[in-house]
């Protein structure tokens, strides 16, 4: 009866609680999964404000994380974000300017 009205409870307000199963865990697979490939470098596309590089490094990730960008309001926020958290190894950039970087360079990308 208590399981059943804190579930109540709890869809009411959003959420969805779930039983733990540490084999089927997603959080825990992408532990595992980073260390057994032994990734040191994350490019995290369409970085927004940078949930991906929060929940990587909760998850003990201490590798680079290169962050892109397009929309230049959420870049900002992405570098407010990793100023506001010392992540020395992310660095947020933007695409934007990467793309100008490119054309300027080499002409129009290709379709």
């Amino acid at each position: 009866m208590l399981k059943k009205t804190i579930k109540k409870l709890s869809r009411s307000l959003g959420i969805d609680l779930k039983k733990y199963n540490l084999q089927t865990s997603e959080t825990v697979r992408m532990q595992r999964l980073l260390a057994y490939h032994n990734i040191d470098l994350v490019f995290d596309v369409g970085a927004n404000i940078g949930q991906y590089t929060k929940l990587l490094r909760e998850l003990g990730y201490s590798g680079r994380i290169v962050s892109f960008e397009p929309l230049p309001t959420e870049s900002e926020l992405t570098e407010q974000e990793r100023m506001r958290a010392q992540q020395e190894r992310m660095r947020a950039e933007d695409l934007q300017a990467l793309l100008q970087s490119y054309r300027e360079r080499f002409g129009d990308l290709p379709e």
